[in-house]
């Protein structure tokens, strides 16, 4: 992966292309954010399970 990076980025300066750079920041920052709300997805599914256990008693499957 860094050494794609860097081969990207070798690319860039030579090309001098600002486009290329600001694409791969963009996606860089696209991914941040899906990986933060995969995140707060799965913790919301465990507070919804830890709830539905304290509900039945520990037992969500009775």
């Amino acid at each position: 992966m860094g050494i794609l990076v860097g081969i990207i980025l070798t690319t860039c300066i030579l090309t001098d292309s600002y486009f290329i750079i600001s694409a791969i920041v963009y996606s860089q920052k696209i991914q941040i954010l899906v990986e933060n709300m995969q995140v707060k997805h799965v913790d919301h599914f465990n507070q919804k399970d830890k709830k539905d256990k304290q509900k039945t008693g520990g037992h969500k499957y009775d």
